[in-house]
Formats: C-alpha cells, structure tokens, sequence
C-alpha cells in the first residue's frame, strides 16, 4: 500500500479523533488497512480498500473522506464497522 496515500488517511483520523488512540494493521482477507480508533469506552472500525487507495490521488482521497463524512459515519455505526471501497463507504457486519 502506498504510504503518502495511508497518510492522508491517518492525518484525517487523528485530525478527527485527536485524543483517541489509533492502531492499524493490514486485513488480507478484505485487501484493506484496517484502522481501529479507540474513542472512550468505544471501539470504531475502519477498513481503507487497496483499490480505493491506488485508484485515487492524494487530493481525492483527503476529499472523499471529508465529504462522506467518514467519522461522523464511524461515530453514528459503533457496533458496525465501515469500509471505504470506490463507489462509497458501506457499513458491514464486524462480528461475522
């Protein structure tokens, strides 16, 4: 994956979630970076898609975020986890 593009993802969740802690590792399975963000006694999910990431710039990619709203998504789907492919952000089932 690239790393300025994961980058741009991580300044948008720290600048989102400031005194939160943010881990990520790499989900095989899905071809995605799976960030999990720690918000009080939540734990949000997010899995950035390899092809949202190589078929975006970097400009695209800070804009998608923003527009889709991608924490107040997060926030609003707490017991969800949220994936962000191309078309759009889908909320999915994390406990299947």
């Amino acid at each position: 994956m690239d790393e300025n593009k994961l980058n741009i993802v991580r300044a948008y969740l720290n600048n989102e979630f400031p005194d939160d802690r943010i881990e990520e590792k790499y989900d095989f399975d899905r071809s995605a970076q799976t960030f999990r963000i720690r918000s009080g006694k939540d734990l949000l999910l997010l899995k950035i898609g390899e092809e949202f990431l190589g078929d975006n710039d970097d400009e695209q990619i800070g804009t998608h975020l923003e527009n889709w709203q991608i924490a107040n998504l997060l926030k609003e789907n707490k017991g969800l986890g949220i994936f962000v492919g191309n078309s759009m952000p889908v909320a999915f089932n994390r406990f299947v």
